[in-house]
């Protein structure tokens, strides 16, 4: 085992900073809930608070960065699904002006093919883009046709079908 360090610089992409005065540019960003395929990569969020968060991918062997791929504003949390070979990313809508949801997001969940990294990752919608919403999800191998939404909005799970990316069913929880 090693550790490699990366520093600022190398992992963060210069921004212009929307919460702080106009045409302030940072460079601050944070890796959120990394996760590897157990094969060659280690997957971590990068996020920045900008309109687009990516998801950077090194090398398990040597720790080298090797692709940012842009997803969601905010990549909170993801799960690893070994049978289907993807990164499974759930996204935090952040509101925009007037709190609106921000636009550029295609989806809640976001779906990362680890053996076509350059391939765009599947969005898959489950509510829409009208609010802010803070979601997990839950991907189990012992289920591997099914992924599972939840957020703190409302008491609804909501279940994925895994192979067409598409919001099958939901199921209101009891308080």
């Amino acid at each position: 085992n090693r550790i490699v360090r990366h520093e600022k610089e190398v992992a963060c992409h210069p921004i212009i900073d929307p919460w702080s005065p106009p045409v302030t540019i940072q460079d601050d960003c944070w890796h959120m809930d990394p996760v590897m395929d157990g094969e060659n990569y280690v997957f971590a969020g990068n996020n920045d608070w900008t309109e687009k968060g990516y998801v950077d991918v090194y090398s398990m062997w040597s720790g080298r960065k090797l692709a940012s791929i842009g997803v969601c504003s905010l990549p909170y949390h993801m799960e690893y699904a070994p049978n289907r070979r993807e990164v499974w990313v759930s996204c935090w809508l952040r509101p925009q002006e007037e709190n609106m949801s921000n636009l550029t997001d295609a989806g809640t969940i976001e779906v990362i093919s680890t053996q076509a990294l350059g391939a765009i990752p599947t969005a898959v919608d489950t509510r829409g883009f009208d609010a802010h919403h803070h979601n997990d999800i839950l991907v189990d191998i012992s289920i591997p046709d099914q992924v599972y939404e939840f957020n703190m909005e409302d008491n609804i799970l909501r279940e994925v079908n895994a192979n067409s990316k598409v919001l099958q069913h939901t199921v209101e929880l009891q308080d």
